[in-house]
């Protein structure tokens, strides 16, 4: 389904996150998987918004679905980020006071 696909944008997200947010460098391969993922996802997108021939598109909320979709991932991305700067180490607090400050 395109919900599917389009949650495959979180690893863009995520890519982008650690690339300028955890300072992390990314290999030029990396980079290249991103590019490849960003276009299926854009691609995937577009296609939904401009396919005029499917049940989804006659309700007209489909731009919305998508906008909603790309924020969710954005969304999830960045707890994983946050997660993996938490679980790094970095952060000088015991692991019960990390855990219950999540829940």
């Amino acid at each position: 389904s395109m919900w599917m696909l389009l949650r495959g944008g979180g690893i863009v997200f995520v890519a982008l996150m650690k690339q300028y947010a955890l300072g992390d460098k990314l290999s030029l391969q990396m980079w290249v998987g991103v590019l490849i993922i960003a276009l299926a996802v854009v691609l995937v997108g577009a296609a939904g918004m401009v396919d005029s021939g499917s049940q989804a598109s006659v309700s007209g909320n489909v731009p919305f679905g998508v906008a909603m979709t790309v924020a969710g991932t954005f969304m999830q991305s960045v707890q994983y980020v946050y997660e993996e700067k938490v679980m790094s180490g970095e952060v000088g607090a015991p692991p019960w006071l990390l855990i219950c400050s999540v829940l």
